[in-house]
């Protein structure tokens, strides 16, 4: 087989593991079926009191209150995306495959997790799943991990020096960048039908 053909195949399955990480993750928002997963280690906990996403979102925006924790957001989930696009540039699908799984194994590992009080398993399981993603897809690490300490870095700076509250982040990990992306995606909406 010829390098070129190698090439091919490997852009093929960096590409096909991509579409099928988006695909799986975009049925999981849309279809919920999140739900359906049993708790592993028993009823809901009183501090875990959100069954969905959509009853955690309002709670979400109570936590981002201050405009400056809410620049700080921006700022950050912005200079993240920037960060991967300009450092990925012909690796963008990788980057974007393994953030996908993270998230997946993250929401898959909340609603199994409802029943302890703190949010360990949901951030091993995001942690090793982004791991093994970007081993698999020969991906560099220090990459995505700038861009984690760039987003959470202005995003706590947020919480702990303006809106003097505890990260949603430690007690719904999936959730919490979910909101993120979504308060994100709100404000360039905002902006764009504002120009």
């Amino acid at each position: 087989m010829s390098a070129r053909e190698t090439s091919t195949r490997e852009t093929f399955l960096e590409v096909s593991v991509a579409v099928f990480a988006a695909g799986v993750l975009s049925a999981v928002m849309a279809g919920g079926w999140l739900q359906a997963v049993p708790s592993l280690t028993g009823p809901r906990h009183p501090a875990k009191p959100f069954k969905t996403f959509d009853e955690f979102y309002p709670f979400y925006l109570t936590q981002h209150q201050d405009p400056t924790c809410q620049l700080l957001h921006i700022i950050g989930t912005g200079l993240a995306a920037f960060w991967l696009g300009v450092a990925n540039m012909a690796s963008l699908h990788k980057s974007l495959a393994s953030a996908s799984l993270m998230l997946l194994a993250g929401l898959v590992a909340c609603e199994a997790n409802q029943g302890n009080p703190d949010s360990v398993m949901e951030l091993v399981a995001m942690a090793s799943t982004l791991g093994f993603s970007l081993l698999l897809l020969n991906h560099r690490l220090s990459t995505v991990l700038i861009a984690l300490l760039i987003a959470y870095g202005c995003a706590w700076a947020g919480h702990f020096y303006y809106e003097k509250n505890t990260p949603a982040t430690f007690l719904y990990p999936s959730w919490s960048l979910l909101g993120d992306l979504r308060a994100f995606a709100t404000y360039v909406q905002l902006r764009l039908d504002a120009a």
